[in-house]
């Protein structure tokens, strides 16, 4: 009988570095959104609605319009910034940087996108998406955008 056996302390050495690297992928899968969202937080981040509509309108006005929308966020996470593309007719219209200050938790905050109705044609869909600091980044959450089939026209 001259089979060799691992010595226990090469065995343990072993079972400690697949430890080791089996919580790392699992650290990683939770630090990336391994929940089903892109942001690694679920973001309760919607239009403020008032009689079941949501309050966004248009104030159709040629090639000074403009689209304005109040926007509320829930309780999980602050809001850097938001992006928005507003399909038009013609043309897709994207804009960043529409947040002066951030949307803080539990916060709602009335937002105003100047569009040009000439070039980018009648309004036919209106996606805004959130963004989130998630390390040194700004991170899209796609899985968070709102999107408006249709705008009432702002009175006044």
């Amino acid at each position: 009988m001259k089979k060799r056996g691992m010595s226990p302390i090469i065995a343990t050495i072993l079972l400690i570095a697949f430890a080791v690297a089996l919580g790392a992928v699992v650290m990683n899968l939770g630090r990336s959104g391994g929940g089903g969202s892109e942001c690694g937080v679920f973001l309760d981040f919607e239009i403020v609605k008032k009689d079941g509509k949501p309050k966004a309108c248009l104030n159709n006005n040629g090639g000074n319009s403009h689209i304005e929308v109040l926007l509320q966020n829930g309780v999980n996470a602050d809001i850097e910034d938001i992006h928005i593309s507003v399909i038009g007719e013609k043309n897709v219209f994207n804009k960043d940087n529409l947040l002066k200050e951030k949307l803080e938790k539990s916060d709602a905050k009335k937002v105003l996108v100047l569009y040009d109705a000439i070039l980018y044609g009648n309004v036919e869909q209106v996606i805004i998406t959130p963004l989130i600091q998630n390390d040194k980044e700004l991170v899209m959450c796609k899985s968070s955008r709102i999107k408006l089939d249709e705008l009432n026209n702002c009175q006044g």
